[in-house]
């Protein structure tokens, strides 16, 4: 089974039922040769978007829904401090792409054009082409 990792965006896709991203996501999701991996910063960030446009209920759910879904990988003080001096641009991207790294994934799964574009450690994908 090969372990990749989505990026936030990726998640609340498929969790939010996004009309227009979230066939790509599930796609990716349910993909029974594929391990979904995503980083404990991540699981915070669903948490915070999907209160911020439903409610506190419905993040609780959504939230327990991911972590029977993915492996959740561990942010490390080392893969913030490296993340400080990539070349991708946006920190959050970054600290992905160290934990990405750090846990030889070799795959970034994300929705985000400007990362997908960036010089990255992982292989940087989009969902609609992965």
């Amino acid at each position: 089974m090969k372990r990749v990792m989505v990026d936030t965006n990726v998640a609340v896709d498929l969790l939010m039922q996004r009309p227009r991203f979230v066939e790509d996501a599930r796609r990716i999701f349910y993909d029974k040769s594929l391990k979904i991996c995503i980083a404990t910063n991540s699981v915070t960030d669903v948490y915070y978007i999907v209160a911020k446009n439903s409610n506190k209920t419905t993040a609780h759910a959504v939230v327990s829904d991911l972590l029977m879904l993915c492996e959740i990988l561990p942010v490390t003080g080392e893969d913030c401090r490296q993340a400080l001096s990539s070349p991708i641009s946006d920190y959050e991207d970054a600290i992905l792409d160290e934990c990405a790294a750090r846990n030889n994934i070799k795959y970034l799964i994300t929705r985000d054009k400007t990362f997908a574009n960036s010089h990255t450690k992982s292989d940087v994908r989009l969902a609609a082409d992965f």
